[in-house]
């Protein structure tokens, strides 16, 4: 998003929702990404995680977000519709 703006933006925010297998469960984490204003870039989803429930699913979400405010208010906004996300920051 920044960087079509013409901002730079900051590197990719990876972010690890678990949320329920299934399309309603997508919708909300891009929903609630979309939100606060944060660009999805790329998703994978496994069902093969470590500690993961019979149809639960870990995402791994790269997001484009313009900062250190913006980063917490695309984890506010995950929160908010109950995902409990962990993040991989570099």
């Amino acid at each position: 998003l920044a960087a079509r703006e013409g901002r730079a933006a900051d590197p990719a925010l990876t972010i690890f929702p678990r949320a329920e297998d299934g399309l309603r469960s997508m919708a909300a984490v891009h929903g609630a990404v979309a939100s606060a204003q944060g660009n999805v870039v790329e998703v994978l989803h496994t069902r093969h995680g470590k500690d993961l429930d019979i149809g639960e699913v870990e995402l791994r979400l790269s997001v484009e977000t313009s900062g250190h405010a913006h980063r917490m208010r695309v984890l506010k906004a995950l929160k908010d519709v109950g995902l409990n996300a962990r993040i991989e920051d570099f």
